[in-house]
C-alpha cells in the first residue's frame, strides 16, 4: 500500500471518532504521557497545537506553562520547520498547512528539547509515524535532541507504514491504550 493510500484510510478512520470521545481518549493518553515518562519534570518541551482530528495537546501546553516549562511550538518559515517559545499570552493562527502556529513570536534559532511531541495520521507498532506527506516533522526531528513522542489513537494504527530513508522512527508512541516503544 502507498503512503497516500494509508493517509485517505486514516482520515476516514478518524471522522468517525466524536468530539467527546475525542476528549476522552485525549485525557488518557495525557495522563499515560505525564505518569510514565515524568513529562511534567522536563525543562523544555517541543509539541504541535492540535487540530481537530489529532489527540489534544491544547491541555499538555497549559500544564508546561503553569508549571514553568519552556514550551516550544512548530512554525513553517520558507519552507522549513522551526520553533518558537510560547508564553500563556501567545496569541495563534492556522497556516496554509492547517498547522496552528503562534504568530506574534518569531522563531527560536538554537534550543534544546526533552521531548518533542508530534502528531501523526497512522503509524505502526514499530513505532513508524504517517504524517500528512510534507516531510516537516520528519527533517525536523533528524536534528532535534530529546526524546521523539508520537500522540495518537488506537484506530490510526495500522499494519505497517510504508517508509523511506527521510522518515524518522520515533522514540515511542502512546496512544489511549497502549505505548509503544
Amino acid at each position: 500500500m502507498e503512503k497516500n493510500d494509508v493517509r485517505n484510510i486514516a482520515r476516514n478512520v478518524l471522522k468517525n471518532i466524536t468530539n467527546e470521545n475525542k476528549l476522552k481518549l485525549s485525557e488518557s493518553i495525557r495522563n499515560s504521557l505525564y505518569n510514565v515518562f515524568g513529562f511534567l519534570n522536563a525543562d523544555s518541551v517541543f509539541v504541535y497545537v492540535s487540530t481537530e482530528n489529532e489527540p489534544s495537546t491544547r491541555e499538555i501546553i497549559v500544564d508546561c506553562l503553569i508549571r514553568g516549562i519552556r514550551v516550544f511550538i512548530p512554525k513553517i518559515v520558507d519552507g522549513v520547520m522551526l520553533a518558537t517559545e510560547v508564553s500563556p499570552n501567545a496569541e495563534y493562527a492556522e497556516n496554509k498547512f492547517g498547522i496552528i502556529e503562534a504568530t506574534n513570536i518569531e522563531p527560536v534559532e538554537n534550543f534544546e528539547c526533552t521531548f518533542n511531541v508530534v502528531p501523526m495520521l497512522a503509524f505502526d507498532k514499530n513505532r513508524n509515524r504517517l504524517g500528512h506527506g510534507g516531510g516537516y516533522y520528519d527533517k525536523f526531528l533528524k536534528n532535534a535532541s530529546g526524546m521523539n513522542v508520537g500522540l495518537a489513537f488506537d484506530c490510526q494504527c495500522v499494519d505497517e507504514v510504508p517508509t523511506n530513508d527521510l522518515d524518522v522512527k520515533l522514540d515511542v508512541i502512546i496512544t489511549e491504550r497502549n505505548l509503544y516503544k
